[in-house]
């Protein structure tokens, strides 16, 4: 099946209950996977959308300015009630979350920082910039790992990510995806190696 936006290309998807997608301009349009039809539209803030998650029946939208959006996704677009934090100084390049109860960033200013979905997205922590940019992020049973622009992963345990991260080498070009599959971590790189 395809799903057609009025707003030109995606620049972000995520699954939940439905396909949602993000714009170039911030808007938000999610669709029924059952019909097909548009479920509903939140209109933009100007800033690209550039990474999105959907769990516990929350969007989570991540913007070009540093913004993270929540918004309950079981309402309709602009009426429902959204809540914003701006964790970064630059853009959002990845959203994951620690048992749907934790959302953690990754940022191109360097910095991963982790809120708590259930207040709010208050503040639970942020790590001190790196000299790098965080290109994506996931979570695995025991770890948060964030991909960087010049190709090393960053681990941290998921019990404690105040502590310095593990760095794990890698003769690739930045990591721009990681997708968790358990205990089993898959990168797509700059240069094209999966």
């Amino acid at each position: 099946r395809m799903y057609h936006g009025d707003r030109g290309a995606a620049s972000a998807v995520a699954w939940g209950d439905g396909l949602c997608a993000g714009f170039g301009d911030g808007a938000v349009c999610c669709w029924d996977i059952n019909g097909g039809a548009k479920a509903w539209k939140a209109k933009g803030r100007g800033d690209k959308v550039t990474a999105m998650l959907s769990t516990r029946n929350l969007l989570a939208v991540g913007d070009d300015s540093g913004r993270i959006t929540l918004r309950d996704a079981r309402l309709s677009g602009d009426r429902s009630p959204s809540i914003s934090t701006q964790p970064h100084a630059d853009y959002v390049s990845g959203l994951c979350a620690i048992r749907d109860e934790v959302l953690v960033s990754a940022g191109a200013d360097g910095v991963l920082a982790a809120m708590d979905l259930r207040k709010g997205l208050k503040s639970i922590g942020e790590t001190d910039p790196f000299e790098d940019e965080l290109l994506s992020c996931c979570v695995t049973p025991h770890s948060v790992i964030a991909g960087t622009a010049t190709g090393p992963l960053l681990v941290w345990s998921r019990e404690d990510l105040d502590r310095e991260p593990s760095v794990i080498a890698s003769e690739h070009d930045s990591v721009e995806a990681l997708v968790a599959v358990q205990d089993v971590v898959l990168t797509g790189t700059g240069d094209g190696v999966v």
